[in-house]
């Protein structure tokens, strides 16, 4: 990567996947968390496919096991295996019921808290009426197919006259209970965010296990209140589109998608009771709209966040990161835009408000419609263009200039071999070894599963960064590494991620025993440093706790030649 960026959340950035010769997909990064260690090593986010041909992926879910199912925007419920390929049979197909004008169709899908016991599932549809319809459905005898036959209506809202605005989402809360976002129903100025009689504009809660189709939980807000609906549990919505619970603490977020103004990501924390007023159609974002008829401004709940229209248009909330794959992205909540594409992430800036990182556009054309959890908190993001479904992942970076007081090989015993074959990509080459070095103990090499691994080679006396290879660990190769008590070695006989093949990290308690060896191959590899090479090369291996390995190689070299460059340390 030879780009460092933050892209504003009114712009756009970042860069897409590329493809190496053997057609194996690279995930593209855009740089921006830092590790919070002293060196200052960098990591970055990006987008790893998992899986593709769905057809207008509009929720992700898990039922506990290692599953995702993803529904199809048309009345499908298809499911990624285990191993990311997509079943052919769908694991629900009710495309017959589903009206599919404007934004209408199969839009959101809950697993019930013991779907493991009942095999209950809910989803949310807009019917052939342009009603929308909250609906049980029941596993079958085989866990791979729910039963269409099954289907018991909850609840069903009208909706009229217009197919857009209708949320749709659904998410059992720590609670156990269900709640539903609904939208306004269309309509410009619509008033039903503030219309306390009406289920449109608001988030709902129901018990689905305590009463026929259910019952009102009664510590609901407004049980006791004659002017507005049991089911409300929150309002002043617009089209709260996607919303969900963080898994850890159990706050809720929720993006709404505004008008022609502004987008907003609204909060509600664990302790709340409920019976929040967000604002629409008095307030867009923070923002005066039609203060007809509204409260005094305390009345209202603004957002955590908002941003301007123009590129982006609509703001599709996400999920908390709690898995444990990628731990610097903990406590971040994952957000994107319609239009534009953009990453997002907010994370509490420690003071009561909000610290805002943007990732830029990590696929081109790029342009996501839902975000989705599995049973690990890993997160994930479906495409609508390229009906895709993306897990987010991390990676090491390397930082723009050489990391200091890294630990040092005996005289003469870095070895560097590059073989860059410009004519054949798969002949590219690179393999470095690091001997005898500096004391190393085992704690030095930290948890290498997670991939936080990075080699870096930094060229001629402004030691500019010339090459930048990732060990692709995490979700893509978590199984390549082995301890084997003297320190860890990694393999990847898939040859996937960015060329690096084999690594081994070996421990030195004393002086001359510590050993790193590093060794890629192929088309993955990054470009390489055209041979014959004419200026010192510098060489460091990084982890993601900022320790470091390096030597120095300059020429003359003991072979420099054929597009070989092969040379031992200064």
């Amino acid at each position: 990567m030879n780009a460092r960026h933050s892209a504003s959340a009114e712009g756009r950035g970042g860069r897409g996947l590329s493809r190496g010769a053997s057609g194996a997909v690279v995930i593209a990064v855009c740089a921006l968390l830092r590790s919070g260690h002293a060196v200052g090593a960098e990591y970055e986010v990006g987008l790893m496919p998992v899986a593709g041909g769905l057809s207008q992926p509009v929720d992700i879910a898990n039922a506990g096991d290692s599953r995702l199912f993803v529904v199809d925007r048309e009345g499908v419920i298809r499911i990624v295996q285990p191993d990311r390929t997509v079943r052919g049979t769908p694991f629900l197909d009710i495309r017959s019921k589903v009206q599919l004008i404007g934004e209408s169709g199969m839009l959101g899908l809950a697993f019930h808290p013991s779907y493991s016991i009942n095999g209950f599932l809910y989803v949310d549809y807009v019917n052939l009426d342009g009603n929308l319809v909250i609906a049980r459905y029941s596993a079958s005898s085989d866990p791979n197919l729910a039963d269409p036959n099954s289907e018991s209506i909850v609840l069903t809202i009208t909706h009229q006259p217009f197919p857009n605005h209708n949320g749709g989402d659904l998410n059992f809360g720590p609670d156990g209970y269900l709640y539903i976002s609904v939208g306004d129903g269309a309509g410009f100025n619509s008033f039903n965010g503030q219309e306390r009689l009406s289920l449109l504009a608001k988030i709902l809660r129901i018990d689905v296990d305590g009463g026929s189709p259910y019952a009102i939980p009664v510590d609901n807000p407004f049980v006791a209140d004659p002017n507005t609906l049991d089911e409300i549990w929150a309002l002043g919505f617009r089209n709260p589109f996607r919303f969900s619970f963080d898994r850890l603490t159990g706050d809720m977020f929720i993006g709404d998608v505004g008008e022609d103004v502004r987008e907003e990501v609204d909060f509600q924390p664990s302790s709340s009771a409920g019976g929040e007023n967000y604002g629409w159609r008095c307030y867009e974002g923070s923002q005066p709209f039609n203060l007809t008829g509204c409260g005094p401004i305390g009345d209202y709940t603004f957002p955590i966040h908002e941003y301007a229209h123009g590129p982006a248009c609509a703001v599709i909330g996400g999920f908390v990161y709690r898995g444990s794959l990628y731990p610097i992205l903990n406590g971040h909540y994952l957000f994107t835009d319609f239009c534009t594409g953009d990453l997002w992430s907010l994370l509490p800036d420690g003071g009561g408000g909000w610290e805002l990182n943007s990732f830029g556009q990590l696929v081109p054309q790029f342009s996501a419609d839902t975000f989705g959890e599995d049973a690990n908190g890993e997160v994930y993001v479906g495409s609508i263009v390229d009906e895709t479904v993306y897990q987010v992942v991390t990676r090491l970076g390397c930082p723009a200039t050489p990391l200091s007081a890294c630990r040092q090989p005996g005289p003469g015993e870095g070895q560097l071999l590059i073989r860059n074959d410009p004519d054949a990509a798969e002949r590219r080459q690179l393999t470095w070894k690091w001997k005898k070095g500096d004391v190393t103990p085992v704690g030095a090499f930290g948890n290498p599963t997670p991939g936080d691994y990075a080699l870096c080679i930094y060229a001629g006396t402004a030691q500019a960064l010339a090459v930048e290879a990732s060990v692709p660990s995490g979700a893509s190769c978590a199984a390549c590494w082995s301890a084997t008590g003297k320190g860890f070695k990694y393999r990847d006989s898939g040859f996937a991620g960015e060329g690096i093949r084999k690594m081994v990290l070996k421990a030195g308690e004393v002086p001359g025993k510590a050993r790193v060896v590093v060794n890629g191959k192929g088309a993955l590899l990054p470009a390489l440093p055209t041979v014959p090479v004419t200026e010192p090369l510098r060489v460091q291996l990084i982890n993601g706790d900022d320790e470091c390995w390096e030597a120095t190689h300059s020429s003359p070299a003991t072979k420099n030649e054929n597009n070989v460059f092969k040379d031992s340390s200064d």
